[in-house]
């Protein structure tokens, strides 16, 4: 009841801050970014076990190739990030947090490849420095989310008045009236 109790407050109080929004938001994207790590270093040690005294050869081709996916899903993460602090309300807050929580985190799975790999050298560090960076950009961007869990949901796509799927611009979809 503990872990859960401050999330009912999150999402049943009548009035909520954007302090308070973020106390919870920042607690439940660590969690999901730490439960990558957990599960891809355990997959590794898994790996690394099942694979013992087979021998392994380092490849500082398959190191930047690893370096380059992992920059790679942190752009596409940050980009996410940057789409889906547009929201308002608190669930699809808490949703996006958690949403974005696991594509920093995915960023640690090449990180746990190149450990089971015995991957050494500087792209190791350049992995790790991604990780930190990762992790560093989602807790910040939970602070915008904060925000945006204060903030009103907007309409729904297909309500009225929204001219996303209105060509005159009216809430009038003249297509369909012709």
């Amino acid at each position: 009841m503990g872990v859960i109790a401050p999330l009912r407050r999150y999402l049943d109080a009548p009035r909520l801050d954007e302090f308070g929004a973020a106390a919870v938001l920042r607690p439940a994207f660590v969690v999901g970014f730490m439960a990558q790590v957990v599960l891809a270093f355990l997959v590794a040690i898994v790996v690394r076990l099942l694979t013992a005294g087979v021998a392994v050869h380092q490849s500082s081709v398959l190191m930047w190739v690893l370096v380059g996916f992992a920059i790679l899903e942190t752009v596409f993460a940050a980009f996410a990030g940057l789409r889906l602090t547009s929201v308002g309300g608190r669930r699809p807050a808490l949703t996006a947090t958690l949403v974005l929580a696991t594509l920093y985190g995915s960023v640690t799975w090449f990180l746990a490849l190149a450990f089971a790999t015995e991957q050494r050298g500087v792209g190791l560090y350049a992995l790790l420095l991604l990780v930190s960076v990762a992790y560093a950009l989602g807790f910040l961007t939970t602070g915008t989310l904060a925000k945006a869990a204060v903030r009103p949901p907007g309409p729904a796509p297909d309500a009225p008045g929204n001219d996303a799927l209105a060509p005159d611009g009216h809430g009038h979809d003249v297509t369909a009236e012709s």
